[in-house]
């Protein structure tokens, strides 16, 4: 009965959730529309790559080259669940008060979790990769041992992320070590070619093919039930977990805030947002970490480089990857922090509409932090970029400016879009509450440009520069104009703050 109703109450709260309110017709035949072409993709992908290998090669077995894949496979799916896949505490909150045995609340959402796109997703390339070529050509116990090893893996990386997620909250630093000693293993295997990654992944699923192949797959459904107690026990421990506001900055730093606060109403404001982020661990964690990433990115933008031009590599290629980290490396904190920029003051924005504050002084002060950050980042990976790669520098420069002039007041657009409730105090480590699939959808025609500019003209890093220049002149005009959109729509933006969890 009790897990009958709280699954009564998780479809309630999917049909009845805020988010769908306001949505337009062909928004949502938009949406419908685009799951079902991944879906189909994703199906005609499993039912075909037979047919795509042996048209490379006619004597290659299906089975085993997609064996030697698949690891990389599950690891870059493992990747893509830390930055997208929440942890069943949120869920869990709105039952806390009642009188409903701690256990099995855990239990329930734990075992709900595998319900997850990340999961489902695959399943939609499996299941027909597995009747196509496995179900037809193997004894029906191997073929099941092979695809039950699959469905075990995809359980073990769900509830890896949730274990991640929560150590955590308490041990971030050990997580940020071993993760990226992890992830440096990876890509030095990769870059080496030593195939270590493909001989693992050989090596586990050829042996589901073999005469050991139910006894591993049981294992591997084994070491997925001890996980999911593991995740049980850890849920159970970290169910009050809420990080309190930090209090307490140094005497410098609040001196500077002080003089920052001093400079009229925008410094007061721009003061007020750099508290709410160096306060409160989410947005600290954001600012960290695009921090790191751009140092880390920005080495990894010289190998690539570097690798592509001793190769034959088109120019195609070594094009996109100058668009992909130009972009990123000096807007990590555009991104990452800016496109939720009202989301952050989600609990108090009534307050903002009670106040006597002028929208354009808050949005000087929004924009004028983002256009500030491009910069500080750039400074970051200045020294890399003059010891190992000074011919990077114009191309830097170039998508510099252009984060400051377009990206920026961009971002700020996208960000009048928000209605979802943020919580600010829980950590941001794999943390996706309260965005949207407009979040994901906003870096695309910021992308989208520079590509358009670089790849159709000669011309295309100059009209980037002097494009992005243009606009930081033009600051004071898109202010204006930001300032009257949030004028028509602070309301729903208001009732979505109210409404949302």
């Amino acid at each position: 009965m009790l897990y009958r109703n709280l699954l009564r109450h998780q479809w309630n709260e999917f049909i009845r959730n805020p988010s769908w309110r306001g949505i337009s017709v062909a928004y949502a035949i938009f949406l419908v529309l685009l799951a079902l072409y991944f879906l189909l993709v994703l199906a005609l992908s499993g039912a075909m790559i037979g047919y795509l290998i042996t048209s490379q090669d006619s004597t290659a077995d299906v089975v085993r080259v997609v064996n030697q894949h698949l690891l990389s496979g599950f690891l870059l799916l493992f990747l893509t669940r830390l930055l997208f896949q929440n942890t069943p505490q949120i869920a869990m909150g709105p039952y806390l008060h009642l009188p409903i045995p701690r256990p099995a609340l855990v239990r329930f959402f734990s075992f709900a979790a595998l319900f997850h796109l990340h999961n489902l997703l695959p399943l939609a390339f499996f299941i027909p990769f597995w009747i196509v070529n496995l179900a037809l050509d193997y004894p029906a116990f191997t073929s099941l041992s092979w695809l039950a090893a699959t469905v075990a893996v995809l359980g073990l990386s769900n509830y890896l992320v949730i274990c991640i997620n929560l150590v955590s909250v308490r041990r971030a630093l050990l997580v940020w070590i071993l993760g990226g000693g992890t992830c440096g293993l990876i890509a030095l295997d990769y870059w080496q070619q030593w195939g270590y990654t493909n001989a693992l992944s050989s090596g586990v699923f050829d042996s589901l093919l073999g005469p050991g192949g139910p006894v591993l797959a049981l294992a591997l459904l084994a070491a997925t039930c001890l996980l999911f107690g593991l995740t049980c026990r850890l849920l159970k421990d970290h169910l009050h977990d809420e990080a309190s506001s930090e209090k307490g900055s140094t005497a410098r730093s609040q001196s500077l805030l002080d003089r920052l606060a001093g400079l009229g109403p925008v410094g007061q404001l721009m003061a007020i947002e750099i508290k709410l982020a160096i306060r409160n661990k989410r947005p600290r964690q954001i600012l960290w970490s695009a921090l790191m990433f751009s140092a880390a990115g920005l080495i990894n933008f010289i190998l690539l480089t570097r690798s592509s031009s001793d190769s034959v590599v088109p120019t195609a290629t070594l094009i996109f990857y100058h668009i992909f980290w130009g972009f990123f490396l000096t807007s990590g904190f555009v991104v990452n922090y800016g496109q939720l920029m009202f989301g952050w003051e989600s609990l108090y924005f009534d307050g903002h509409l009670a106040r006597p504050v002028h929208f354009r002084h808050l949005l000087w002060a929004k924009l004028l932090l983002l256009q500030i950050s491009c910069p500080v980042l750039a400074l970051v990976c200045l020294p890399f970029l003059l010891i190992f790669a000074s011919e990077l520098l114009v191309t830097y420069s170039v998508f510099l400016l252009y984060n400051i002039g377009f990206s920026t007041a961009c971002m700020l657009f996208f960000a009048t879009m928000n209605r979802k409730r943020l919580y600010i105090a829980p950590s941001s480590f794999f943390n996706q509450q309260g965005t949207s699939l407009h979040h994901l959808l906003a870096i695309i025609p910021l992308l989208a440009l520079p590509a358009i500019l670089m790849l159709a003209t000669d011309y295309g890093p100059l009209s980037l520069a002097v494009g992005g220049l243009l606009c930081w002149m033009l600051s004071p005009v898109w202010v204006r104009l930001l300032a009257h959109r949030l004028q028509k729509c602070k309301y729903r933006m208001a009732a979505g703050f109210r409404g949302s969890t």
